[in-house]
């Protein structure tokens, strides 16, 4: 992705910060909020009913990490799990576990991702929170589920031209718009947790068609330019009987 990158930047000017582009995501680190699943196999689904130390050991737990990054285990006690992915956690539990169960066999997954999470914004249909799970989510995948594009595809809510990219500090003005027709590098830009997406009103980028057309209009913009054919076109040309042709103005 990195080749497509560096050759989708030099094809043409995208105006997009590398700050942006170099983000690659890592596995997931689970967080406060977090749900675990946790199964150990083998000796204690066997021997479920036998006593370790005292107590049963049941093979299957579901638990949340709590506010200070730790879950409780049995028999393995209080363990720090934020900032660990899955597999860092499963080698925890089964060198905890090791002292009371023979050569243990332990599964973890996350069952709900909730320490961490992408805001949209704006004039999107459906604005929210999506939460960061293990599956790396792009740009055109957060715009493409949150809906600019309004009922049936035809009635833009906002302006893609200029969508707000937060991160870090920093916002960041996409024109998402132009991408989407001429590159394939949006497909690239992954998000991370405290991302926010928003989508501005487009509601003054207009072009005004006044005077001596046959049918005076304002154009909303979902590019950032049009011809002045179009603009004309829209509005049903010149007025043939009061318009002078060669006294066409544009004023910006």
């Amino acid at each position: 992705s990195m080749e497509l990158i560096k050759r989708e930047t030099e094809k043409e000017s995208l105006n997009l910060p590398l700050n942006l582009l170099n983000y690659s995501p890592e596995s997931y680190k689970v967080g406060p909020g977090d749900v675990l699943f946790i199964y150990v196999y083998g000796e204690t689904e066997r021997l479920s009913a036998a006593l370790a130390r005292g107590a049963a050991i049941n093979p299957v737990f579901e638990k949340i990490v709590r506010d200070d990054g730790t879950i409780f285990y049995p028999n393995a006690g209080i363990l720090k799990v934020s900032g660990k992915t899955v597999e860092e956690i499963r080698l925890m539990l089964t060198n905890s576990l090791s002292s009371v169960l023979n050569n243990p066999q332990i599964d973890v997954s996350v069952t709900e991702f909730k320490s961490q999470k992408i805001i949209v914004s704006g004039n999107f249909k459906r604005s929210g929170t999506i939460p960061v799970t293990s599956v790396p989510v792009t740009l055109t995948e957060i715009i493409a589920n949150a809906d600019p594009y309004g009922e049936n595809g035809q009635r833009p809510l906002g302006d893609l031209t200029s969508v707000k990219f937060s991160r870090d500090g920093y916002t960041y003005d996409v024109d998402y718009e132009y991408l989407s027709r001429n590159s394939q590098i949006q497909n690239y830009i992954y998000l991370k947790d405290g991302d926010i997406i928003h989508l501005p009103d487009n509601s003054e980028n207009q072009v005004h068609v006044i005077g001596e057309a046959s049918n005076p209009i304002s154009i909303d913009l979902t590019r950032e330019t049009i011809p002045l054919s179009i603009a004309l076109g829209k509005a049903k040309g010149l007025n043939q009987s009061t318009a002078r042709g060669k006294d066409v103005y544009i004023l910006r």
